[in-house]
């Protein structure tokens, strides 16, 4: 299985080469194929029986889904909780059950996704702050997100799509603030450093290039006002590799 979701992503990410090339700078294009290769991490309260959306995702090959760290153990907190258990902090978080919802199963906030999907963790690093989904069952329509090349320059535009706040599919543009290798003792970079408004929910989001190429994945933010940290583009590639396959 492992070595099949490899092959898959490879694959996927060879045809979708053309079509992300070829978006250029059409904010209707962009934002269409954004929302086409995000997902929404939901998890349902037993209690209340109602779906809260929490994270966000990404879609890096035809069943694989790139997301945080931190949204899986986030999850998984939750998941014990219901068992009105705490959790181990040195549980291996791989094989924890993820379900997300695709932006044509949403239609706004407080209500409920006309349908949801399952995956699972199969990679956890903490260190990087990056998890891999594998999708369980059958895989709903989606675009895949094609890695950017090189970074866009300080002060060049960038584009995010995520689910601040608990509403679903928001997109939001800035621009590129600085770049950050080591910001203090646990957070070690690099990190793409960007203004725009992002908060609780955009977790494990993609920020986009003007060509919608992935260039981060949504990290944590500071009480400062607009001021998120995505991890590089450097970094997930260098996990893709290590943990599928050289992507050439």
């Amino acid at each position: 299985m492992k070595y099949l979701l490899a092959i898959l992503i490879v694959l996927s990410f060879v045809g979708c080469a053309g079509s992300a090339s070829r978006l250029g700078k059409d904010p209707s294009s962009l934002v269409k194929h954004m929302g086409g290769s995000t997902v929404a991490l939901v998890y349902t309260d037993t209690d209340e029986d109602e779906t809260h959306v929490y994270c966000t995702g990404v879609w890096v090959g035809e069943n694989a889904v790139l997301t945080a760290a931190h949204c899986v153990r986030g999850v998984a907190k939750k998941i014990a909780a219901d068992h009105d258990e705490d959790l181990d902090p040195d549980l291996d978080l791989v094989g924890t059950p993820i379900h997300y919802v695709t932006e044509t199963e949403v239609t706004g906030v407080g209500k409920e996704p006309s349908a949801q999907h399952l995956g699972k963790a199969v990679y956890v690093d903490a260190d990087t702050d990056l998890a891999l989904v594998q999708t369980v069952g059958e895989v709903p329509k989606h675009d895949t997100a094609r890695l950017s090349s090189e970074s866009p320059a300080i002060g060049e535009t960038i584009h995010i799509v995520g689910m601040p706040a608990g509403f679903y599919f928001t997109y939001i543009s800035g621009l590129v603030a600085a770049y950050r290798v080591d910001l203090w003792d646990e957070k070690m970079g690099p990190y793409m450093q960007v203004s725009a408004p992002i908060y609780f929910g955009n977790s494990g989001g993609g920020v986009f290039d003007n060509d919608g190429n992935l260039c981060g994945i949504a990290s944590f933010m500071t009480r400062a006002p607009s001021m998120g940290f995505f991890v590089h583009v450097k970094t997930i590639k260098k996990m893709l590799d290590e943990q599928l396959v050289a992507l050439k």
